[in-house]
């Protein structure tokens, strides 16, 4: 049996987590608490009596080292649909604008700047079908862009801040591909 912790944000600055099993092929939901500060979520994870396998959470800081210091064995998961959130809120890119980029990317890629670059470089890493194909794109990645634009700079900072959790999605796909309901 597998335990599946998900924090969604509900507003600015709470979360609600939802605990799932796994059984019988099929996400069963067992509870889910509204978490809105640090301690709040240590004592969810301090009062828990059963281990938790997976969390998934978006990109946040404060959640992300909490399970790290008090659920040790748990495996840090951000999806893709997280990374991609928290991008297009940093860069404040519209719908329409992102819709003409996702066609101009499947052309042939030429010279492309800043949020551009970026947004074809997590459409080709979430292509990727191992975490060693994803981290050795990454790296050839890293080598081929120019750290003059900032907004490249803080992209490619918050990518090595979460890079062990991201590249986490790769390998428990399956967990993140079955359906979770809510």
């Amino acid at each position: 049996m597998q335990l599946v912790c998900q924090g969604i944000a509900d507003h600015a600055h709470a979360r609600c987590f939802y605990f799932y099993e796994y059984r019988n092929l099929k996400w069963i939901l067992k509870c889910q608490k509204q978490v809105s500060k640090q301690d709040e979520l240590y004592e969810l994870l301090t009062v828990s009596h059963e281990p938790i396998d997976y969390a998934i959470i978006d990109l946040n800081r404060v959640y992300r080292n909490t399970f790290y210091a008090y659920s040790q064995a748990t495996i840090i998961i951000i999806p893709p649909t997280a990374v991609w959130q928290f991008f297009s809120k940093l860069w404040l890119v519209g719908q329409e604008l992102y819709v003409e980029l996702a066609t101009t990317i499947e052309e042939e890629l030429e010279v492309m700047h800043g949020y551009e670059y970026n947004y074809a470089f997590l459409k080709n890493l979430y292509e990727m079908s191992s975490k060693e194909m994803a981290e050795a794109y990454y790296e050839q990645w890293q080598l081929e862009v120019s750290l003059t634009d900032h907004s490249m700079q803080r992209f490619i900072r918050t990518m090595e801040v979460f890079k062990a959790e991201i590249f986490n999605y790769f390998i428990f796909k399956q967990i993140l591909d079955t359906p979770i309901p809510i």
